[in-house]
């Protein structure tokens, strides 16, 4: 049977939630973006952060450039913003047809939770929503002490799971991991609500969906490859 991973942050969860509690909701897209920046480069360093510090990191640096002269007439200090967007990151809500579109994927294919996220917070996420039920593994890149896209982060599925990367399909709603796990042989389904361009070549978008239930039955439709038996 075939695996799929799911991303899981701004994928199975919508990143809303940092940016109702942000001093404004581009502070928020910049932390994460930074959080992902910041991520890659210790992947490509050979240098480990926990995820905890890296959202940290991030996010101190991205309230310090940008509230002198931009943020400090807001209501709140720079501390009470940190505090309150890390607290943010513990109460994502998963997208509305999240928990539909894993039940329509029971039993068709191995469903796996795939985060850059710490195994221990990503599975309360998924619990807190009645979700982790639905997925046979939930795997941290923390095995790896990688972020992804790098490759070690899908080989690291294909072992525990004994599937070859051919049999792997990734959903997730950045360009950047969908070309990241197709670069290792596996089939991607781009989610593009949240980033809306794609970012790459054209010719390197294998799948685009409007929304999870709607790449549920391109996948199971076999809309753009043959999910073998």
């Amino acid at each position: 049977m075939d695996v799929i991973a799911f991303d899981v942050l701004g994928t199975l969860v919508s990143l809303e939630a940092l940016e109702s509690v942000a001093p404004h909701p581009l502070i928020a897209r910049m932390w994460y973006l930074r959080i992902l920046q910041l991520g890659a480069s210790l992947s490509l360093s050979g240098t480990w952060m926990p995820f905890a510090e890296l959202q940290r990191a991030a996010l101190r640096l991205v309230l310090e450039r940008n509230y002198t002269g931009v943020l400090q007439n807001l209501l709140h200090s720079k501390e009470r913003y940190e505090k309150e967007m890390l607290a943010a990151f513990e109460r994502l809500q998963p997208w509305p047809e999240a928990r539909q579109t894993l039940q329509h994927l029971q039993g068709k294919a191995r469903l796996v939770a795939l985060s850059n996220g710490s195994q221990a917070s990503t599975r309360a996420l998924l619990e807190q929503h009645d979700l982790l039920s639905f997925f046979e593994r939930v795997i941290s890149v923390e095995s790896v002490q990688k972020y992804k896209p790098h490759p070690d982060c899908y080989r690291l599925v294909e072992r525990e799971l004994d599937t070859p990367p051919e049999r792997c399909t990734l959903v997730a709603a950045h360009g950047w991991d969908v070309h990241g796990a197709q670069s290792c042989g596996w089939r991607g389904i781009w989610v593009s609500r949240l980033e809306q361009v794609w970012s790459f070549a054209p010719e390197l978008l294998q799948a685009q969906a409007d929304d999870l239930e709607s790449a549920a039955h391109l996948w199971t439709s076999g809309g753009f490859f043959h999910a073998a038996p």
